[in-house]
């Protein structure tokens, strides 16, 4: 039997190669090249990695969302030391074409920080928090790479505090036209453990007791010393609002010896990895799942081996890659707890875990009321999935990579909701998105490892999954150029159940390609309504892209929805400076999901508009073939997911219905 299951699995996968082939699928894309159509933010020098990370927050207080832009090895403001700085522009004052070089820029920055030491990747992540708990916003920014306490790469993390008064900036932190800072004025600053600890790898900001301060999340993948190598540390710094103006995680390792990380307000709560090569905490989001009312830590360990024993018999899947769910109550016991939280003891309070070996579930996180229903949902990344896998532990293999989205519930708690403390995907709960293929030949494009989300197409107020994968290789044969994919609820609503949808087959799918060899472009995104009149803005962060010179690093800030045009095949392109005519494209979605703050108890989707896109199929008042699924009125490649679906439950014994003849489908497929 899985023999037969097999073999029509192989079947259907070559009909559809080469039913779809035939089509010549138009889709969305903004030329990367035509410079006069957008704004580009370039780094100074070349190695700077302008682009490391790009964040929009409001710190000014006007409705326009600020930019924030590191590059982790950028000079200081003396141009003698490679100490990495990040600026926030305000988004007010940014023009909506052009570039601005960060050697001298203009509109100036409201606010640049810079590093302390050469080469210790000075905002690499920042996480921005209410982290005192008086209602105005402040910055964490790590440099993991800094030598803390002698200790190599051990890694270093500052606090600013919004609305303080720093003495050489003339007012208030977050003040328009503000001096430079330097790293260290900064009003906390947090100290990696041990070598090569790279403490702030990743970092977090939620209120996980919802005591009005926000707790600081900081990793520790690369941990060495007192655990196996490169297992992994977390720490979960207690929001408090009498921050000392420096703290050793050296010491939170040794709470009997520094009783005051034993108060309530003071503790630092330490996850610990459970083998070696495990990098706990290369990703981490907060989402409040069971909605109520306290976020729960989502802790990525894509590296997380799976052991299962059934009887005597105990099996290995190698690497599918787990989220770790920790609720508030494990992170912060009342009264605090010395003893740290082992993941080699199973203690997580849930578990989402992959499905294949070498997924690498998890290396992605995003958090998100997806459907609208008040509760928080969740997309997981898991960028080395292969559509046809031929040998899992075979990084040679073309890994398309896939997202996958699991649903809040506000009903009932997750281990009464799935009966277990975890949960193996693809379940019932769970909607995915397969990436397209790399076009020059087999690679691992990290098809998930960023996302966000915003209205990028159409302006409709409906916003789009937007997916980062910055290692793809583009139709013009440039090598990890980068590649960003936008997918609309109207997609996700079309396609059929049992299979991911498939960006390589979907010709509604829109995406934007890097401009240059190794640019990394689609390694950070972020979305927001920079420029209010034409919906939001979509950043990108390319930080090996050239720019003005070699390897400084490009983020781009694009208005997809005036800038995006359909291209056949790839787009031509333009190489001006000057905005040059391309034709204007206005996308129109089609059975677009309209969020509601009602929950609901069905995920149905809500029919609207039809595409422009793409030839539309109207139904007709002709008689419907058998093979009509979606009752368009025409046989074609979404029928085609829909009857191999089908064929597939036939294999397996679970459908009631007679299985349809595949001569006769391919007869009738448009």
């Amino acid at each position: 039997m899985n023999k037969l299951i097999t073999i029509k699995r192989l079947l259907v996968c070559a009909i559809l190669l080469a039913a779809l082939g035939v089509h010549s699928f138009a889709y969305l894309t903004v030329d990367m090249r035509d410079h006069g159509r957008f704004l580009r933010i370039v780094g100074q020098n070349s190695g700077d990695r302008t682009g490391t990370y790009v964040g929009l927050i409001n710190m000014v207080g006007d409705p326009t969302p600020d930019l924030i832009v590191s590059s982790e090895f950028a000079e200081d403001y003396n141009d003698d030391h490679n100490v990495g700085r990040i600026d926030i522009f305000d988004g007010a004052t940014l023009p909506e074409v052009g570039y601005i070089e960060l050697e001298n820029p203009i509109p100036r920055p409201a606010l640049t920080i810079f590093g302390e030491r050469d080469d210790g990747a000075f905002g690499r992540k920042v996480a921005v928090g209410d982290y005192d708990g008086d209602s105005v916003l402040d910055l964490a920014v790590a440099a993991p790479l800094y030598d803390s306490n002698g200790e190599n790469q051990s890694g270093r993390v500052y606090l600013f505090f919004g609305g303080v008064v720093v003495p050489t900036a003339g007012g208030t932190l977050f003040q328009l036209n503000s001096d430079h800072l330097n790293a260290d004025q900064a009003h906390v600053i947090i100290d990696g453990a041990y070598r090569r600890d790279q403490v702030g790898t990743e970092m977090e900001a939620a209120d996980f007791d919802r005591d009005g301060r926000d707790d600081l999340v900081l990793a520790a993948p690369n941990t060495l010393e007192d655990l196996p190598n490169e297992s992994g540390r977390v720490f979960v710094l207690h929001g408090r609002s009498d921050w000392t103006t420096n703290i050793r995680l050296i010491e939170a390792l040794d709470p009997v010896s520094f009783p005051d990380f034993q108060t309530y307000d003071h503790q630092i709560r330490i996850i610990e990895g459970p083998y070696e090569f495990a990098r706990i905490g290369e990703t981490l989001g907060s989402a409040d799942l069971d909605n109520n009312g306290f976020p729960e830590l989502l802790l990525g360990v894509p590296n997380e081996n799976v052991v299962t024993q059934v009887g005597n018999n105990v099996a290995t899947r190698l690497r599918p890659g787990r989220i770790r769910l920790f609720e508030s109550p494990t992170l912060f016991p009342n009264p605090p707890s010395i003893d740290p939280i082992r993941l080699a003891d199973e203690n997580s309070d849930f578990t989402f875990t992959g499905e294949s070996e070498y997924d690498l579930y998890g290396k992605g996180i995003f958090v998100t009321d997806w459907n609208g229903d008040g509760v928080d949902d969740f997309w997981a990344g898991v960028p080395f999935w292969e559509r046809y896998p031929v040998d899992p532990a075979d990084y040679a293999d073309d890994d398309e990579g896939l997202v996958t989205l699991f649903r809040g519930s506000g009903l009932v708690d997750l281990p009464s909701r799935f009966l277990s403390h975890e949960v193996v995907y693809p379940t019932g709960y769970i909607t995915s998105i397969g990436g397209p293929d790399d076009e020059t030949g087999p690679n691992e494009t990290l098809f998930g490892a960023s996302m966000t989300e915003g209205d990028v197409l159409g302006a409709d107020g409906v916003t789009e999954l937007i997916i980062g994968a910055s290692r793809y290789d583009t139709p013009d044969n440039k090598n990890d150029s980068g590649a960003v994919s936008i997918v609309t609820r109207a997609q996700m609503a079309n396609h059929p159940p049992n299979f991911p949808l498939e960006l390589e087959f979907d010709p509604e799918a829109a995406r934007i390609f890097g401009e240059g060899d190794y640019d990394r472009f689609g390694m950070r995104l972020a979305c927001g309504d920079i420029f209010p009149e034409s919906g939001d803005e979509l950043v990108v962060g390319a930080p090996q892209a050239d720019g003005l010179r070699n390897t400084s690093g490009v983020v781009y800030i694009l208005n997809v929805n005036s800038q995006a045009y359909p291209a056949e095949g790839e787009p031509t392109p333009t190489r001006v400076d000057t905005a040059t005519p391309i034709p204007t494209f206005t996308f129109t979605p089609t059975n677009t999901l309209t969020p509601s703050n009602t929950p609901t108890a069905s995920d149905t989707p809500t029919a609207s508009d039809t595409p422009t896109v793409t030839p539309t199929f109207s139904p007709t008042d002709q008689a419907s073939s058998k093979f009509d699924y979606d009752k368009t009125g025409v046989v074609d490649y979404r029928d085609l997911w829909m009857f191999s679906s089908h064929w597939m439950e036939d294999a397996t014994g679970s459908s009631s219905h007679e299985s349809p003849d595949l001569v006769d489908f391919l007869n009738e497929i448009d």
